[in-house]
This record gives C-alpha cells, structure tokens and sequence, in this order.
C-alpha cells in the first residue's frame, strides 16, 4: 500500500463491555484525600500517600500567560483544585457528580 503525505487517516474507537467496574479493576490505589500543594512554577496533586498524581504548570502574570499560551497561576489552582476533587467524586457513584 503506497501511503503519501495527506493520506493517512486513523481511527480510533474505544468501547468497553458494559458492567464492568475499571476501578476495582486496577491494583493502582490512589489513597484520598487527594491535595494540592504550590511547586515553583505550578501546582502537583497528591494523593494521601504523598504520590503526585498531576502536574499543572503556569506563568506568573496574565501576560506572560498569554504570550506564550499557558495557564495563569490562578487558572492553574483552579483546575488543580478540581482534579483534587475527583476522587470524591468518583467515590459518590454517582456519574452526574459535578467539580
């Protein structure tokens, strides 16, 4: 098959069997609470067990932020903020659980 720049296209599709429980599933544990703790530069998420979960880098001034298309420090805590928060979610059941 002769394939050329333009012509290769590709599809994902992911599907899962219904009823099946992913999270009892993993032998991953992420203990809660989750945190978030300021780093230089950002923000990282833990978990109770002092492992960091995420990273979420930002700029000091709105400016900055915009210059080089990144996140401001108030917008990085915010979205740390709710990542920190979705374990709490996830432990609800509900799937409608909003950050």
């Amino acid at each position: 098959m002769d394939v050329r720049e333009g012509d290769l296209r590709v599809a994902l599709t992911v599907s899962a069997p219904t009823g099946l429980d992913f999270a009892a599933m993993s032998p991953r544990r992420f203990p809660p609470p989750w945190r978030v703790e300021q780093i230089p530069g950002g923000y990282k998420v833990l978990d109770a067990s002092g492992q960091a979960l995420a990273y979420v880098y930002a700029t000091e001034t709105k400016a900055e932020a915009d210059t080089a298309k990144v996140l401001t420090f108030d917008e990085a805590r915010r979205i740390a903020a709710n990542v920190a928060k979705l374990q709490s979610c996830l432990n609800e059941g509900d799937g409608n659980a909003r950050l």
